[in-house]
């Protein structure tokens, strides 16, 4: 029986496991410990499959991808992301193993115009997005309103972290997993197609190691940079100008306005100027 692979898309075929537990000295161990321990925790059982692999019934999580994770996110946060994916391979299961559904909740972003349209929602950045929370099915993305919130048993703030930790297990992990822009020095672009990249928004400066400044004209597509707002002179209309058809052409439109992220608090940045001129500022608070 094929197994699922716990992967950066968690979705990709993998290959049956062996019969017998390998023992590989020297790879990956630190992340092999971790996974013993929270399957222990779990009372559930893994077995190292290959150099790469650890099995969890029928689901594989790939090792050098834990790594490239837990290697990208502060020390203390290590128990909390390994229960994670170790949740998400629980979930994975065809069949003999309870699911753990919140695996699957991830953060969605939409514009304010969407607002009486979605069955629960909370202003962001001074109004200019929407946050709600949907479940990540294999086939669509399903909106939680307020009784299935309450019934995940993490409240409404909770259950919004553990959204955000979700959606930072899944690649990509560092700006050298991004598109560099094409014309654009210091900028970069995610578009994964998963339709989560606006959604990273959220977690976009712990994808760049710092703040950021970065534009979500959809839900496929953030473009974000490194660059403070006072470095980007003529760049920020240039990238406005990119968001406004971006989302013009859309499917799922959001916004073309910016947004500076800072230790997980989003907040809007206001363009000032006319024609191709003009500098970002940050909304008041």
């Amino acid at each position: 029986m094929a197994r699922t692979s716990i992967d950066p898309l968690w979705a990709k075929a993998a290959p049956t496991a062996t019969a017998s537990p390998l023992e590989f000295l020297g790879l990956f161990e630190r992340e092999e410990q971790w996974i013993q321990a929270a399957c222990i925790e779990r009372n559930v059982q893994s077995v190292r499959i290959s150099q790469h692999q650890i099995g969890i019934g029928d689901a594989i999580i790939d090792l050098s991808q834990l790594q490239r994770a837990l290697d990208h996110r502060p020390e203390a946060l290590a128990k909390s992301t390994v229960l994670a994916w170790v949740a998400r391979a629980i979930a994975a299961q065809r069949k003999g193993l309870q699911a753990n559904r919140v695996s699957f909740i991830m953060p969605h972003l939409r514009p304010p115009t969407d607002e009486h349209a979605l069955p629960w929602q909370t202003p962001l950045a001074e109004g200019r997005l929407m946050e709600c929370l949907v479940a990540d099915q294999p086939d669509t993305i399903q909106y939680l309103g307020p009784l299935q919130i309450v019934q995940h048993g993490l409240g409404v703030q909770g259950l919004r972290e553990r959204a955000r930790m979700n959606l930072s297990l899944l690649f990509p992990y560092t700006l050298s997993d991004c598109t560099p822009h094409d014309s654009q020095a210091d900028v970069w672009i995610c578009s994964v197609g998963d339709g989560h990249d606006a959604a990273r928004l959220l977690i976009a400066d712990q994808l760049a190691g710092g703040p950021v400044v970065a534009w979500v004209p959809h839900r496929d597509r953030m473009v974000f940079t490194r660059r403070f707002a006072t470095e980007l002179n003529d760049t920020a209309w240039n990238l406005r100008q990119e968001a406004i058809r971006s989302a013009l052409t859309a499917t799922h439109p959001i916004t073309a306005e910016a947004f500076h992220v800072h230790d997980g608090a989003v907040s809007h940045m206001r363009f000032i100027g006319h024609d191709e001129h003009g500098y970002l500022e940050r909304a008041q608070t």
